[in-house]
């Protein structure tokens, strides 16, 4: 029985071929309970920052026995390891089946029990109301993407997008007591908002929308990708980093001010993490 569901898992990491393949690493619990699946079997490709993220959370935030739940949670490194390592109850909503399997089937073999479930379903911002009340909302990456892979009846055009993140938000705070937020800047290949300006715009985001900032953490050192933390007091003082597509190579480069210091799959080093809490 346990081989079988092995060598599904195995199946299942490799057979997805879509715009959000191989996004995550694997839980580390998964590769304590299956080290057939070192190697070959799963590599990431997305910029590899999920260990520094979930660090950043957990050391800012108290996140043990939660009741939390995640958006976009893709093969579970979060929902997971917050089940597994902090005794958190987790609801994991995945629109892509073969994910929201594999975070099934990665917590049936770690011995997770009921404390994280994971669901095969996108939140669209009418399905809010519908979601679990919990302490928690983890949101990852996926607000930006609003039109085009979800409610695309409600963000028809780029400049639908900052009064929808808004009610989204707000439906949101309705739910949760803490929010956990990062966003790209890129709506169907146009810019949302320029990359010199995330910091301020994201923060008006979540001002308009009800949450008080505690703490927000960027990546100043790429050499070490670590987490620089901010609270809301001192977040004029960031230096912004920018970022941008380069068309002969690919990947993302990384400025700061007129000097390349990094080059990426992707411009997610460049995000901020937000950690809010509902205005009082």
């Amino acid at each position: 029985m346990i081989e079988r569901k092995i060598n599904m898992i195995k199946e299942l990491l490799n057979s997805h071929k879509g715009k959000f393949n191989f996004y995550q690493k694997l839980p580390p619990c998964v590769k304590r309970h299956i080290p057939e699946l070192d190697g070959d079997h799963y590599q990431q490709k997305q910029v590899s920052v999920d260990t520094q993220r979930f660090d950043w959370l957990t050391k800012n935030l108290d996140v043990r026995g939660m009741r939390v739940t995640e958006i976009g949670a893709s093969i579970g490194y979060f929902s997971v390891r917050l089940g597994a390592e902090f005794n958190a109850s987790v609801f994991a909503y995945e629109p892509i089946a073969h994910y929201s399997t594999l975070i099934n089937l990665f917590c049936e073999l770690c011995n997770l029990g009921d404390r994280v479930k994971g669901v095969n379903k996108g939140v669209s911002i009418n399905d809010i109301e519908d979601l679990p009340e919990g302490d928690l909302i983890v949101s990852l990456n996926t607000l930006h993407h609003a039109g085009s892979s979800y409610d695309t009846d409600l963000v028809r055009d780029i400049s639908d997008w900052r009064g929808y993140a808004i009610d989204y938000l707000k439906e949101l705070n309705k739910k949760y007591k803490f929010l956990f937020l990062q966003t790209g800047n890129v709506w169907k290949g146009k810019v949302i908002f320029i990359s010199e300006e995330t910091v301020s715009f994201v923060k008006g985001l979540l001002v308009d929308s009800g949450w008080d900032i505690l703490k927000m953490g960027v990546i100043e050192d790429f050499t070490v990708m670590d987490y620089k933390t901010y609270d809301n007091a001192s977040i004029s003082e960031v230096q912004p980093v920018t970022a941008y597509r380069n068309k002969e190579t690919g990947l993302v480069d990384y400025f700061d001010r007129d000097d390349c210091i990094a080059s990426m799959p992707s411009g997610l080093a460049q995000r901020p993490l937000w950690l809010c809490k509902v205005a009082t």
